[in-house]
């Protein structure tokens, strides 16, 4: 290319207007950007990328796209050329409507793919020209992974190559300390089922009523406080302020939960910024939980664990004719390749079949997963809250004996069972 050429896959008119188009806006658009894929990488221009970092920071900590909230997570970030207010107005001023934002976040994207695609074939070209390459055997082992990465500025990942892939292999095998984990709470439990990793999908199956929304809550609770890093919690079933109240219970065990402890409770909450809960009106498909994942993401300390009250609740992709079975099963995979994309575990909770209340008394297994087969296959670990053979269904006791089995687990050990107690005041497991 001559150097007189503009680059054509620089346009920073275009990449202001989408960052002006989402401030036009609302959460909901900058949500739908990230959604189709939009990073602080997908900008060319070193201001608009540090823009998009303090709004995506912004509304992921539930500030919304105000100037001024935006220049505050500006903070920190790199300066930018005529400081921050100089460069927030000139965006603002270029006033598209949010109405432009889908097909603005397109071309955003198109011109990142421009730049890679520019990039790979130039280097791709300069190793076919090299003449210290005497053998064409030699010019394609050096042009071959500039050719690979041209194909790759197609798709939103890059494809690891087989040195990549085998030196974090290597890593896991000598060094597994090193390996990130999030932990459940329950020490015995990590230890002898294997921890949770990023990226692994753990179903949690249960019959209505069997505990496994109050279960997640205290993981997640656990995972935001312990791990320091952000938690989504969908909840398609109950609102945010009875997720909130399970958890400030929870937070008061062993004591009562009375109502002005609770309240308490409730206003530490308030102050802990690393748990986001998401109602089902942000929550109802795949796509707006993908969006919202993927935004949390972009945070510096990543993504700590998602969380997806439940499966059987969320609306399948609009326009599709597939049975209930091919729906589900539809979900489940986009969940599993969530996790992949997201660097995080994700908690899927399930619905159990009937099947299991015709034998009383028997575990729970995989077949028993409620309306598709394909949840047991793409998941990592299958998780099973089920009453203790033992345990007599009375409402007004105060604790159920329960069990915790691991059905599958992928590279551990299925069939492990871990014996628990669920104390209902205060809405708390315990390792029995």
């Amino acid at each position: 290319m001559n150097d007189d050429q503009p680059n054509p896959g620089q346009n920073p008119a275009i990449e202001r207007a989408l960052l002006a188009s989402c401030m036009a806006g609302d959460s909901s658009d900058v949500h739908a950007a990230a959604g189709q894929g939009i990073t602080a990488d997908s900008f060319d221009d070193e201001t608009c990328r540090t823009v998009w970092r303090a709004l995506s920071l912004s509304v992921a900590a539930g500030a919304g796209v105000g100037i001024d909230s935006i220049a505050r997570h500006m903070v920190g970030l790199a300066p930018v050329e005529g400081g921050t207010i100089q460069a927030l107005s000139a965006i603002s001023e270029t006033q598209p409507t949010s109405l432009r934002r889908h097909g603005l976040t397109q071309d955003v994207l198109d011109l990142a793919r421009r730049r890679r695609l520019i990039a790979a074939t130039g280097l791709a070209a300069r190793h076919a020209y090299d003449p210290s390459h005497s053998e064409f055997a030699s010019a394609w082992e050096a042009t071959e992974p500039h050719l690979r990465a041209a194909i790759d500025s197609s798709q939103g990942n890059r494809a690891r190559s087989l040195a990549e892939m085998a030196a974090s292999a290597r890593d896991q095998i000598l060094k597994p300390d090193l390996r990130p984990i999030v932990s459940t709470g329950f020490d015995g439990w990590d230890k002898a089922a294997t921890p949770s990793r990023p990226g692994q999908l753990i179903v949690l199956a249960a019959r209505p009523g069997g505990g496994k929304s109050a279960f997640a809550a205290q993981i997640a609770h656990h995972v935001a406080t312990k791990g320091n890093r952000p938690v989504a919690f969908f909840s398609l079933e109950m609102s945010g302020e009875e997720i909130l109240t399970r958890i400030a219970a929870h937070r008061l065990y062993p004591r009562a939960p009375w109502d002005h402890a609770l309240a308490e409770q409730l206003d530490g909450l308030a102050k802990l910024k690393t748990l986001r809960i998401f109602e089902v009106e942000h929550s109802r498909t795949v796509a707006q939980i993908e969006a919202v994942c993927r935004l949390m993401a972009g945070n510096p300390s990543g993504l700590g664990a998602v969380f997806i009250d439940y499966l059987q609740l969320i609306t399948p992709p609009s326009g599709t004719r597939d049975n209930r079975e091919q729906q589900v099963a539809q979900m489940s995979r986009a969940f599993k390749l969530l996790a992949r994309t997201v660097k995080a575990p994700v908690f899927l909770l399930a619905q159990l079949n009937r099947e299991i209340e015709k034998d009383e008394g028997r575990a729970p297994r995989l077949s028993d997963l409620r309306e598709s087969g394909a949840i047991e296959q793409d998941a990592d670990k299958v998780w099973f809250l089920y009453p203790a053979k033992t345990e007599i269904p009375s409402p007004g006791a105060s604790v159920a004996e329960v069990r915790l089995l691991q059905a599958k687990c992928r590279g551990g050990p299925p069939g492990f069972e871990g014996a628990m107690k669920f104390h209902r005041p205060q809405m708390t497991f315990t390792a029995a």
